[in-house]
Protein backbone atom coordinates (compact mmCIF):
# COMPACT_ATOMS: atom_id res chain seq x y z
CA UNK A 1 0.00 0.00 0.00
CA UNK A 2 0.84 3.21 -0.84
CA UNK A 3 2.65 5.33 2.23
CA UNK A 4 2.23 8.92 1.93
CA UNK A 5 5.06 10.94 3.59
CA UNK A 6 5.46 15.11 3.81
CA UNK A 7 7.52 14.53 0.62
CA UNK A 8 5.31 12.75 -1.51
CA UNK A 9 2.60 14.36 -3.56
CA UNK A 10 -0.34 13.42 -5.80
CA UNK A 11 0.42 12.66 -9.13
CA UNK A 12 -1.86 12.54 -12.32
CA UNK A 13 -1.71 8.84 -12.23
CA UNK A 14 -3.31 8.94 -8.52
CA UNK A 15 -5.80 11.43 -9.69
CA UNK A 16 -6.92 9.00 -12.25
CA UNK A 17 -6.84 6.36 -9.98
CA UNK A 18 -8.94 8.05 -7.62
CA UNK A 19 -11.40 9.13 -10.36
CA UNK A 20 -11.94 5.53 -11.66
CA UNK A 21 -12.38 4.24 -8.35
CA UNK A 22 -15.10 6.55 -7.56
CA UNK A 23 -17.01 5.79 -11.44
CA UNK A 24 -16.05 2.37 -11.85
CA UNK A 25 -17.29 -1.28 -10.24
CA UNK A 26 -14.40 -3.50 -8.57
CA UNK A 27 -13.82 -5.47 -11.62
CA UNK A 28 -13.65 -2.89 -14.50
CA UNK A 29 -11.19 -1.18 -11.75
CA UNK A 30 -8.56 -3.91 -11.55
CA UNK A 31 -9.03 -4.44 -15.45
CA UNK A 32 -7.48 -0.52 -15.76
CA UNK A 33 -5.25 -0.90 -13.18
CA UNK A 34 -3.66 -3.83 -15.04
CA UNK A 35 -3.94 -1.97 -18.14
CA UNK A 36 -1.68 0.86 -16.40
CA UNK A 37 0.99 -1.56 -14.27
CA UNK A 38 1.35 -3.01 -18.03
CA UNK A 39 1.86 0.31 -20.07
CA UNK A 40 4.24 1.49 -16.61
CA UNK A 41 6.07 -1.81 -17.52
CA UNK A 42 6.61 -1.25 -21.60
CA UNK A 43 3.40 -2.86 -22.75
CA UNK A 44 2.48 -1.05 -26.23
CA UNK A 45 -0.27 -2.47 -26.74
CA UNK A 46 0.13 -2.17 -30.93
CA UNK A 47 0.49 1.42 -30.55
CA UNK A 48 3.72 2.30 -32.99
CA UNK A 49 4.32 6.25 -31.89
CA UNK A 50 3.50 6.56 -28.60
CA UNK A 51 4.16 10.36 -29.15
CA UNK A 52 1.78 10.59 -31.85
CA UNK A 53 -1.72 12.49 -30.43
CA UNK A 54 -3.56 9.67 -32.96
CA UNK A 55 -4.13 7.23 -29.12
CA UNK A 56 -5.67 10.75 -28.05
CA UNK A 57 -8.06 11.29 -31.35
CA UNK A 58 -9.28 7.61 -31.63
CA UNK A 59 -9.79 8.16 -27.13
CA UNK A 60 -12.12 11.13 -27.89
CA UNK A 61 -14.15 9.30 -30.58
CA UNK A 62 -14.79 6.17 -28.72
CA UNK A 63 -15.49 8.68 -25.92
CA UNK A 64 -18.10 10.21 -28.15
CA UNK A 65 -19.41 6.83 -29.71
CA UNK A 66 -19.69 5.30 -26.61
CA UNK A 67 -20.92 8.19 -24.03
CA UNK A 68 -24.40 7.62 -24.40
CA UNK A 69 -24.08 3.86 -23.09
CA UNK A 70 -22.88 4.16 -20.08
CA UNK A 71 -24.52 2.89 -17.33
CA UNK A 72 -25.80 5.44 -15.00
CA UNK A 73 -25.39 5.46 -12.02
CA UNK A 74 -28.07 6.85 -9.39
CA UNK A 75 -27.03 9.86 -7.60
CA UNK A 76 -28.70 10.44 -4.37
CA UNK A 77 -31.41 7.52 -4.47
CA UNK A 78 -32.41 6.79 -0.98
CA UNK A 79 -34.27 3.77 -0.15
CA UNK A 80 -37.33 3.31 2.01
CA UNK A 81 -39.26 0.85 3.66
CA UNK A 82 -42.93 1.54 4.00
CA UNK A 83 -43.88 0.36 7.54
CA UNK A 84 -47.57 1.15 7.12
CA UNK A 85 -50.03 2.11 4.66
CA UNK A 86 -48.02 0.68 1.63
CA UNK A 87 -49.60 -1.19 -0.94
CA UNK A 88 -49.50 -4.58 0.38
CA UNK A 89 -51.18 -3.29 3.53
CA UNK A 90 -54.28 -1.75 1.91
CA UNK A 91 -57.75 -3.04 3.93
CA UNK A 92 -61.34 -3.04 2.50
CA UNK A 93 -63.13 -0.76 4.75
Amino acid sequence: MFKKTKRSTTTELTRVQVLLAKKLDKKSYDKVTAVFWALLNGADYGVENPWSTQFLHTAEDLYFVHKDKQEKQPNNVVQFKVLQGGKDDQTNH
